[in-house]
């Protein structure tokens, strides 16, 4: 004998793995990076003024810099550095509020790349776990048992 609205409820279930997937793919691909998708920045001379010591969590040194002729201080996205240690910083092309400057080496598109690689990983995570699920479905009988 045949089974009645099953071909319904594999749609049901096409659709809404379909829907999870555009889902992912969507957060997957959301601006990343604290430039928003990081559209460049420029690099700037800075001094430290004052080190942070390393040991502590979100510890940042801060360091003087002058942007649009303006001098400012800002946190730097490292630690341990000597106090007068000239760098070189990155900054946003339009800093608003506060920021936080960047080695000049490392750039915020290489954080974005491991931020996307981060979201990637977990966004894989969760269809591995719907597709695992999917396939327990595909075990259990129709009285709700697991055969065996």
């Amino acid at each position: 004998m045949g089974r009645t609205g099953g071909s319904t409820s594999v749609l049901l279930a096409l659709l809404a793995l379909g829907v999870l997937g555009a889902t992912a793919l969507v957060f997957v691909r959301w601006p990343l990076g604290e430039f928003g998708g990081f559209s460049g920045g420029r690099t700037v001379p800075a001094t430290v003024v004052r080190s942070a010591d390393c040991g502590g969590d979100n510890a940042h040194d801060l360091v003087r810099l002058r942007l649009d002729g303006v001098a400012t201080r800002v946190p730097f996205d490292g630690c341990g550095h000597p106090e007068g240690q000239r760098l070189r910083v990155r900054v946003p092309d339009r800093p608003g509020g506060e920021f936080l400057a960047h080695p000049a080496g490392s750039s915020a598109a290489e954080r974005a790349d491991s931020d996307f690689e981060r979201r990637l990983e977990w966004v894989l995570g969760v269809l591995a776990a719907v597709a695992g699920g999917g396939y327990a479905l595909m075990l259990v009988d129709k009285s709700g048992r697991l055969p065996g």
